[in-house]
């Protein structure tokens, strides 16, 4: 998988380049706004996750490199 793929599927699901961070975060995490907010302000996520969310919106496209990155760890650890 390369990362236009990852890319192409987000921007298809998300209909533009970039999110509003609370709204993906809760998304992807399955958390209400309150526990998001509280985990992010806490430094409680993935250090690269992290750095995504401390914007008022994601850049889908890094947000597809970190997927990538997280997938290469999880197929290199098995």
């Amino acid at each position: 998988m390369q990362k236009s793929d990852v890319f192409s599927a987000l921007l298809y699901e998300f209909k533009a380049p970039h999110v509003p961070a609370l709204e993906l975060g809760c998304l992807l995490t399955g958390l209400a706004e309150r526990q998001f907010k509280s985990k992010l302000k806490k430094n409680e996520f993935d250090l690269s996750f992290q750095e995504l969310f401390s914007h008022d919106s994601v850049d889908l496209e890094k947000l597809a490199d970190v997927i990538l990155q997280k997938r290469g760890e999880h197929l290199h650890g098995q």
